[in-house]
């Protein structure tokens, strides 16, 4: 009957009893609770716009005559001058309608937003929303499981299960896996003929389900990240399009409170283990007193006793003992003038040091020696190109704690993403560090000064390069070391590693080329180019680039070197040394 309704309201025509089928006036006697004899159904439009805003129903005319054309004038010629009044009585309700709804909605996001501390509880909350929003009888809200590909719902009617009663389905079955499926709302006005709906929940229950509205929840990206079933309108006969309207934008709430509680776990989550982390680390590097005692027996040793060229930048600081960096870490610091400028207690400095020693762990490169060798080429800018005229003596103290504690806790291994976004972000600020150089240093320029010390850790960092051919070596020994032992562990997690960690495909010497021509040398060639007396860094960088040409040349004529590619290193050592390729340095290496 109610098609036969539309039909008026889309041909803008009227209808009569007799424009009607048998079932259509049964159905029409069930509703009006009394038998039809006639009836006339005229269409009402708006004077404004022509748009048909209501229906005029007539029945059952006096007398049991059928209604005539006179009285469908007689109605339409009523409704002439009334429609306005109508239409604007609509509008006014439909404004009334949108701004209680609006009202409600800003309630619930509040409510919402107050407890994303705890998903079973925001699930609660959104249930008892979504049935005082909706008038529902019940409702129930699933939560997508993207690993199972299951829906799960923990929460019944505002009842929290425990993990043993969860419900779980399948992500692609029934109304509400449909509804995660297509994304689309679902609005059915009788469940028990719709072919998506099971009902032998019903009759297990006796609970009767007469309609349903399941709509989804998404988040942010747009993604479905749950589904929300509402069960039996409460005031009318099935939920309306008011409703469909009402739970689209209650999802909205929905899908960003729920995406944010369960993000909020996540970092909770992640907080307590980094906390739990940091607890152990501390653990680990917690320095007794007689540590501190043993270190500072006979006080802290003048930097001339350590090496005659311990100061120079020829002078390669892992030719030391390990056990005798700490002490050369003070005596630094002492050189610098930093103790007697900060008035730093010597028994609080010397735990500090020994403790930043124990925080480092033991792969091959990225080491405690590593960042001793990184502090102790701080401390040779600071002798040798006279970093006070550049920076403030605050800065230079920084830098120095800076290089001693920039690798704390590194694990020995660096993701390809690390790796190309190290190189990225050199080259991004190599045009501003240029720019700086060619206008000329304003040590008054907080951004230059800012520039400068990013350039100087960058050259600290990689100093290594600046040595003599044997400690370059070395080192590129070390760090591939270090790159294969994670190649592998990718390799065994299936995997594929970046070519600079693949054992089986790194062909050392170009790979170290290309670093030094497009990562160490620009460096160094900047810092020349700003401190005049670093210009022997870039020289000894770019005559190590040469070496590295001639051990490629060497090795390409007699064919590439097998599968480990460590192994070469030996043969090309042997080879240089037997020409004497080696160059001057200070103080031998350590093994």
């Amino acid at each position: 009957m109610f098609g036969r309704f539309g039909q008026v309201v889309e041909k803008k025509k009227s209808i009569t009893l007799q424009d009607t089928s048998a079932e259509e006036r049964r159905q029409l006697s069930s509703m009006l609770g009394c038998e039809i004899s006639s009836m006339l159904c005229v269409p009402v439009a708006s004077r404004a716009t022509g748009q048909v805003v209501a229906l005029a129903c007539a029945f059952n005319k006096q007398g049991g005559q059928r209604h005539t054309e006179a009285d469908e004038h007689a109605i339409q010629h009523c409704f002439c001058y009334t429609s306005t009044v109508l239409t604007s009585t609509l509008a006014f309700q439909k404004e009334q309608k949108l701004k209680v709804e609006c009202q409600a909605l800003l309630q619930v996001a509040k409510n919402l937003f107050t407890h994303l501390d705890d998903v079973s509880v925001l699930l609660q909350e959104i249930i008892v929303e979504a049935r005082n929003l909706s008038d529902a009888e019940i409702c129930s809200v699933f939560l997508l499981d993207r690993v199972s590909h299951e829906l799960v719902a923990k929460v019944f009617d505002g009842v929290v299960s425990d993990e043993e009663k969860e419900f779980r389905i399948p992500a692609d079955q029934g109304i509400a896996g449909h509804v995660a499926t297509t994304g689309q709302i679902l609005n059915i006005k009788d469940a028990y003929s719709h072919p998506l709906f099971y009902r032998g929940v019903d009759d297990s229950t006796g609970f009767k389900t007469r309609n349903i509205l399941c709509f989804p929840i998404k988040d942010e990206n747009n993604e479905v990240i749950g589904v929300a079933e509402l069960v039996n309108k409460m005031n009318g006969p099935w939920f309306n399009r008011f409703d469909e309207d009402l739970a689209t934008a209650f999802s909205i709430y929905c899908g960003i409170s729920i995406a944010h509680s369960l993000l909020y776990k996540k970092v909770h989550e992640a907080q307590f283990r980094s906390h739990l982390a940091n607890e152990m680390m501390m653990y680990h590097m917690k320095v007794s007193e007689e540590e501190v005692s043993k270190l500072l027996v006979s006080g802290i040793e003048p930097v001339k006793e350590i090496h005659p060229c311990y100061a120079e930048f020829t002078y390669t600081p892992r030719s030391l003992p390990d056990d005798t960096t700490p002490m050369c870490i003070l005596s630094m610091f002492e050189d610098m003038g930093f103790i007697n400028t900060y008035k730093i207690d010597i028994q609080t400095l010397a735990r500090f040091c020994l403790m930043v020693k124990k925080g480092y762990r033991d792969p091959p490169y990225h080491n405690w020696m590593h960042a001793f060798s990184v502090s102790h080429f701080c401390y040779l800018l600071y002798k040798n190109l006279g970093l006070s005229n550049y920076l403030e003596d605050i800065e230079i103290f920084a830098l120095f704690v800076s290089c001693m504690c920039h690798d704390l806790d590194h694990r020995g291994t660096n993701n390809s993403f690390q790796v190309a976004s190290a190189v990225t972000s050199l080259r991004i600020t190599l045009d501003d560090l240029q720019k700086m150089a060619d206008d000329g240093y304003n040590p008054k320029r907080r951004t230059h000064r800012s520039m400068l010390l990013c350039l100087l850790m960058t050259s600290c960092d990689l100093s290594d390069q600046t040595k003599g051919w044997k400690t370059t070596r070395k080192i590129a020994e070390l760090i591939y070391k270090e790159f294969f032992s994670q190649g592998d562990l990718e390799k065994a997690m299936g995997n594929r590693p970046s070519e600079m960690m693949d054992r089986e495909k790194a062909y050392i010497p170009e790979l170290q080329i290309s670093f030094m021509e497009h990562i160490a040398m620009p460096i160094y060639k900047l810092l020349s180019e700003l401190l005049p007396g670093a210009t022997e860094l870039y020289e000894r960088v770019a005559a190590n680039r040469e070496q590295w040409t001639k051990v490629s040349h060497k090795f390409t004529i007699r064919g590439l070197p097998s599968n480990n590619s460590l192994d070469f290193l030996d043969q090309e050592y042997e080879l240089l040394q037997a020409q004497g390729a080696f160059g001057n340095f200070c103080g031998p290496i350590r093994g």
